[in-house]
């Protein structure tokens, strides 16, 4: 469960800077968010139990006939549970047993953040001046149990973000802009939870980090533009941004027998937190080009119906490096900077005309890093123990849709995602060792529109 509250306040003034005009705002904020996991257990352990609600103990009590549904051929076969059998033996269940809280998933997270922000935006002839800074004041409380009973883990901290955004207007059509900024990307307030949570059935641990502290960020961004008249544009910037405390998603082979109980060994269950590293950095080259023939219709001596055709294309380079957490005893490592991409472009072809509009657009991402797993030196060399770093693979993706606008008021319209149905493939360490592959289909819908 989560509870989230939001207060804002923002004011603004003009006045007269240096013979610029100017506008001076400023603003508070206050949020509060709150998020509880209370989990229940109905647990039957005697075979009396069972036999007083009525339940088979063998797998056809929840089997689902039919073989094997995948589209893989893995040369075997086996029985799903069907989820309506399952569902009705927890009925059953309820009449000889009842649910007792389980201590050991439950979290209770909170978060406050005070914030204010004050900003200038100075405009002249030439262009404009916009800066100013940003102050946030974080608190955080957390409680879970453990096995020396309820904890509560409080941390608060202050962070300052300030920002100049300088931007010069060549002439008519180009436009020069610089930016020099600074940010930080906090941990979700329930990934600071006290505790560690299992699945048994997932053979999973999952665990927050009460100690894990914001990503910080700042960077420079260079970009012209220029405009074609009446819908055209093209760009390109480079950027840099250094980055302390980068956060990481890891993923490593529990190893610990703390979570033992009920004669269970959970020592060898996959366990994901998040943790900080060291510093690390991303730099790039991005360009987008956005262009309709319209405007050249005439000079080409085309007919003007084609002038609805249109493209846009945006590619991105990357290059980044990322030092994961160390210790004496394992030093840390670099890698590339979590969920960036070394290559990114989408291409995006259109027409719009005559109240008709028909969009294809095509993404390509290259292999991004998703999480780090765990290491140990052997022989002397540091190497990966649960096969290495986990990463989700290259992502190609097609969608489309149609639009037709029969008057102001009505709109037929038809949507097309995920054509190429490619799967989502996580690998560990090389891309030859696939641990995770599934798709999600194509969906096709469909309607009319109406607005008044």
């Amino acid at each position: 469960m989560t509870e989230a509250y939001t207060a804002k306040l923002d004011i603004s003034r003009e006045a007269s800077v240096f013979g610029a005009s100017t506008i001076l705002a400023a603003g508070v904020r206050y949020d509060d968010r709150t998020k509880t996991s209370n989990e229940y257990l109905l647990d039957l352990s005697t075979p009396a139990q069972f036999a007083a609600a009525g339940i088979a103990t063998n797998y056809s009590a929840i089997a689902k006939p039919g073989g094997f549904q995948g589209e893989i051929p893995l040369g075997y076969t086996f029985q799903y549970f069907d989820r309506d059998k399952v569902l009705g033996l927890v009925d059953q269940a309820k009449a000889v047993g009842s649910y007792v809280r389980s201590d050991a998933n439950f979290y209770d997270v909170g978060e406050k953040v005070y914030s204010a922000y004050a900003m200038a935006t100075a405009t002249t002839h030439w262009g404009s001046i916009i800066g100013g800074a940003r102050v946030e004041h974080i608190r955080n409380d957390a409680q879970a149990f453990s096995s020396v009973g309820l904890i509560d883990v409080k941390a608060s901290q202050t962070l300052v973000y300030p920002s100049l955004h300088l931007n010069w207007d060549v002439d008519d059509r180009m436009k020069a802009r610089l930016s020099f900024n600074t940010g930080a990307a906090r941990p979700d307030y329930d990934q600071l939870r006290p505790n560690l949570s299992y699945n048994d059935a997932n053979a999973t641990i999952s665990g927050g980090n009460p100690d894990a502290k914001p990503e910080k960020a700042k960077g420079v961004d260079l970009y012209v533009e220029y405009y074609t008249m009446p819908r055209g544009f093209l760009s390109i910037g480079a950027y840099y941004k250094d980055v302390t405390d980068v956060l990481f998603d890891s993923t490593q082979t529990f190893g610990r027998t703390t979570l033992n109980t009920g004669g269970v060994d959970r020592s060898g269950y996959l366990y994901s937190t998040i943790v900080n590293g060291g510093s690390g950095y991303i730099m790039g080259i991005e360009g987008a080009i956005q262009q309709q023939l319209e405007p050249f219709t005439a000079d080409l001596g085309l007919p003007e119906w084609m002038g609805g055709f249109g493209v846009q294309l945006n590619a991105t380079i990357n290059k980044s490096r990322a030092e994961t957490p160390g210790t004496a005893a394992l030093p840390s490592r670099k890698v590339p900077l979590p969920g960036a991409s070394d290559a990114i472009y989408n291409l995006i072809a259109y027409y719009e005309k005559y109240g008709f509009s028909a969009r294809v657009s095509y993404q390509n991402r290259s292999a991004w890093l998703d999480a780090i797993g765990g290491t140990d030196t052997i022989g002397g060399v540091v190497r990966g123990i649960d096969g290495g770093d986990f990463y989700w693979a290259k992502d190609n993706e097609l969608d489309a849709s149609v639009r037709y606008a029969i008057n102001n008021n009505v709109e037929i319209y038809g949507d097309f995602a995920n054509l190429l149905n490619g799967p989502g493939r996580r690998y560990a360490g090389s891309s030859a060792y696939t641990i995770e592959h599934e798709t999600f289909g194509r969906r096709y819908t469909g309607g009319v529109r109406v607005t008044f």
